[in-house]
């Protein structure tokens, strides 16, 4: 027979057993069930993907010859439920967040192998959450282009409102400019060359008209050339760091390189129009 203290031992020796297993699986959502021992004693961890046992050693004094077979020893079953949590995010957050899911997707697999199923599953949301914040993978393609296209113009504003010069305005956009296309062309021109997605134009087409007169009102200050001729002046040569951004995407040239070559023929560009304008278009009168 088993003294009056050893069943104090062994339910102090189980506690200890339980409490290693909590430390070991404390990420889990735990509930106990006591459970009747034909056999030697263990704990069963019940997952998602089986069980695990974990032998539980016998104490010693139930080694000695006068102890009881451990027939009517309990057995704690330690069920596991294992939930995936999801953080509770601002509908911004939310909405960024399934928005970097969905670049991931078209940069990997191209426009049309993006869906609704495969950006739930990669955003780990369920489909009818992305449908509360967007109709259609149309709807949400668009919304990510729009996004991309903001970025990208908040950087070459932030460029143009540090330079101190004319000369360092054109590089710290075109610089903007080029960097984000080595970094994000290929999601970029693949958004811009779906109909459905995109409107048509490469990525300086957002915002242009804007941009364009901000710019030649800045040529026309420093250069005294009038707002007739620096607009168009301004917008041709808009288009050129837009060529460079598809060379270098398609050839995966150097950056630096091609970076250096559009600064030097924006600045030229201008700078020609001036000495023609004070030649050829400025009134004598």
């Amino acid at each position: 027979m088993i003294s009056s203290r050893k069943p104090l031992l062994l339910a102090a020796f189980l506690v200890a057993q339980l409490f290693s297993a909590w430390a070991y699986c404390s990420f889990a959502e735990v509930k106990l069930s006591p459970k009747k021992l034909l056999y030697k004693p263990c704990i069963l961890i019940r997952g998602q993907k089986g069980k695990l046992s974990l032998p539980v050693f016998e104490p010693r004094f139930l080694r000695q010859p006068n102890c009881r077979p451990l027939t009517n020893l309990l057995l704690i079953d330690i069920m596991l439920t294992i939930k995936k949590t999801r953080t509770r995010l601002s509908p911004e957050a939310r909405i960024s967040e399934i928005l970097d899911h969905t670049a991931n997707l078209v940069s990997s697999d191209g426009v049309a192998a993006v869906n609704m199923e495969k950006i739930s599953k990669a955003a780990g949301v369920s489909k009818s959450l992305i449908y509360s914040y967007f109709a259609s993978t149309t709807e949400l393609l668009k919304a990510l282009l729009q996004r991309e296209l903001q970025d990208l113009r908040h950087k070459q504003t932030r460029a143009t409102l540090r330079a101190g010069s004319f000369a360092q305005l054109v590089r710290g956009v075109t610089h903007a400019y080029l960097s984000h296309i080595e970094e994000r062309g290929l999601l970029l021109y693949r958004l811009q060359s779906e109909p459905s997605v995109s409107e048509g134009g490469g990525p300086t087409s957002y915002g242009r008209e804007t941009a364009v007169q901000y710019l030649a009102e800045i040529a026309h200050r420093t250069f005294n050339i009038p707002m007739s001729i620096a607009v168009p002046a301004t917008d041709i040569s808009f288009g050129l760091p837009d060529a460079a951004g598809n060379y270098l995407d398609k050839n995966k040239a150097n950056r630096k390189l091609i970076e250096d070559i559009t600064v030097t023929m924006i600045i030229a560009c201008i700078k020609s129009i001036k000495d023609e304008y004070e030649v050829s278009f400025k009134p004598l009168r």
